[in-house]
């Protein structure tokens, strides 16, 4: 069926096109950066990483899960949420350069008291429940400064820690 264009009818597709793009700009791929988004990206690196979330204290996210997940080049801390994206801060704490602390805000459920993972880069997470809408996880990793990266799903925040001597350019 043919469609005559009118500029009614192109006014609408240029709103609904507006639309969809807001809709989707919260929902990022993983490793997905959106433009201006403080995060630091998909790269590897050992410096701090940041992301204000749009969780607020009216509507804070439902944290669900915690797992540790094994990958050939690195491992994986997950996070899983329901509701809108948390804020984020993960960066390297304390003098032997082995301690990653993820700090999620506007969220709130029960991280689990942790676990000796023993995998390849993370070695042990501890994580603390919410308290003020903040949830607070130690990393213990195998080496001090191994490169990592943090990354946004629907529904999920993840931080992978490269492996000892993994390539992660």
């Amino acid at each position: 069926m043919f469609r005559r264009e009118t500029a009614t009818w192109r006014a609408g597709r240029a709103l609904s096109v507006a639309v969809a793009a807001t809709v989707t700009a919260g929902c990022t791929a993983p490793g997905a950066v959106r433009e201006g988004d403080p995060v630091a990206g998909p790269e590897w690196n050992t410096s701090l990483r940041y992301g204000p979330g749009s969780a607020g204290d009216a509507r804070p996210a439902s944290l669900s899960a915690v797992t540790v997940q094994e990958h050939p080049l690195f491992d994986r801390l997950l996070f899983s949420y329901g509701g809108s994206r948390p804020g984020y801060r993960v960066s390297y704490r304390g003098a032997d350069g082995r301690t990653l602390t993820v700090t999620l805000k506007d969220i709130h459920g029960d991280a689990g008291d942790g676990a000796r993972a023993q995998l390849p880069a993370i070695r042990e997470v501890r994580s603390a429940d919410a308290a003020d809408g903040v949830i607070r996880t130690s990393v213990t990793v195998a080496e001090a400064g191994l490169p990592f990266r943090v990354g946004l799903d629907v529904g999920s925040f993840y931080v992978d820690v490269a492996h000892p001597g993994a390539a992660t350019s």
